[in-house]
């Protein structure tokens, strides 16, 4: 007997438990007259949006999304309706329109944005004459609810090659954040090669004439203008007009003079390694004057790496 009627017990308390946890379906008895169309400022429409006289208690229910920024949606009855049940579990009876055409004001902000970021740009680059840019128009339409714009640009560091713009827009509480693409270009004054120079040449005036060129990436590291030529020498054979990059010229020689290199012979497959001293100063792939220190013979051999020379 004890047994069945802690049982029993157990079922009540079950019972007065799940009558108090889960919610009765509401059924409003008043009918609701349904506007033709309704203008929402906010991201979420609500019932007293789309109903005329709604009772305060009815009027703040979440029934939809909102359309963005000048967007335009046409709900019919049988939806608000089933949205109603879904998001507050109430059976609402509509009269007056079949459907309600929802419109979120809002303008197409893109050109005014694209202006301000122009005029940033424009501003900064004022301190680099040299530099010229490229922007990226916004891609589509940037919809934003009527007011005073606010536009915050973020420039890249360095203006060089394809960079991102980031601009932060907001309208009241409107905010977003747009990036666009920028390519920056700069045009200076470089050093080209006036002749065709071989490797292992040392550079002189005559070799070096300078023209101006436009760079849409890194500008390479260069020959600095005024620099002595006579402190480079070159490491590839290049062709007239070619630029003069530290790919194409070395400033600080791989040998100097008074330098103790290795001297390399090869002779029939046969390869022999020797102490010489440099009495030139040379560059990889410039034919300097050595002394080999094992019989203290002079001859000349070819720079092949910082610190060794092959006799050939």
């Amino acid at each position: 007997m004890r047994i069945r009627r802690n049982l029993i017990d157990s079922l009540a308390v079950t019972t007065v438990f799940v009558a108090i946890c889960v919610p009765a379906h509401a059924v409003v008895e008043n009918t609701l007259q349904l506007r033709g169309a309704a203008t929402v400022t906010r991201a979420v429409v609500r019932l007293g949006d789309v109903a005329v006289h709604c009772p305060r208690p009815l009027a703040g229910i979440r029934v939809m999304p909102a359309p963005g920024y000048g967007g335009v949606n046409v709900v019919s009855r049988a939806t608000i309706q089933t949205r109603l049940y879904q998001s507050a579990r109430i059976h609402v009876r509509f009269s007056g329109a079949q459907s309600v055409r929802i419109i979120r004001p809002g303008t197409d902000r893109s050109k005014e944005i694209d202006r301000r970021v122009r005029a940033a740009i424009a501003e900064a680059l004022a301190r680099v004459p040299e530099v010229t840019y490229e922007l990226a128009p916004p891609v589509g339409e940037l919809m934003f609810p009527p007011g005073p714009l606010h536009v915050a640009c973020h420039l890249p560091d360095t203006f060089e090659g394809h960079r991102v713009v980031r601009v932060d827009v907001n309208v009241g509480s409107a905010k977003r954040t747009v990036n666009l693409s920028a390519t920056f270009r700069r045009t200076i004054r470089v050093p080209i090669a006036a002749r065709r120079l071989e490797r292992g040449d040392t550079l002189r005036n005559a070799d070096i004439r300078y023209e101006k060129r436009t760079f849409a990436s890194r500008v390479p590291r260069l020959v600095k203008p005024g620099a002595d030529p006579a402190a480079y020498g070159v490491i590839r054979t290049v062709a007239e007009g070619t630029l003069l990059t530290d790919r194409v010229v070395q400033r600080h020689p791989a040998v100097s003079a008074g330098d103790v290199v290795d001297l390399v012979v090869e002779n029939r497959g046969i390869r022999l390694t020797a102490h010489a001293r440099a009495l030139q100063t040379g560059w990889i792939g410039s034919r300097i004057r050595v002394q080999n220190l094992v019989d203290r013979s002079f001859l000349y051999a070819r720079v092949t790496a910082p610190g060794m020379v092959s006799y050939e």
